[in-house]
């Protein structure tokens, strides 16, 4: 990948636009959700919580659809 300035980028391209969020869950839910992790089901927080964003996207069109 190129910038504007025909600099060598490197790292992965991005997905979309980075915003920090907090949210406060029970322990055992963090635990549970670190053991995903550590088990390779997800590679990181952040490819957690946008698996659960794109789930609930896919739900929500196939409700719009049957519309």
């Amino acid at each position: 990948m190129k910038n504007t300035s025909s600099e060598t980028v490197m790292g992965r391209p991005r997905i979309g636009v980075s915003r920090q969020v907090k949210i406060t869950l029970p322990e055992w839910d963090w635990v549970e959700i670190e053991q995903l992790i550590d088990r390779n089901e997800y590679g990181s927080m952040a490819a957690y919580f946008r698996s659960l964003h794109d789930k609930e996207h896919s739900k929500k069109r196939k409700s719009s659809l049957k519309k």
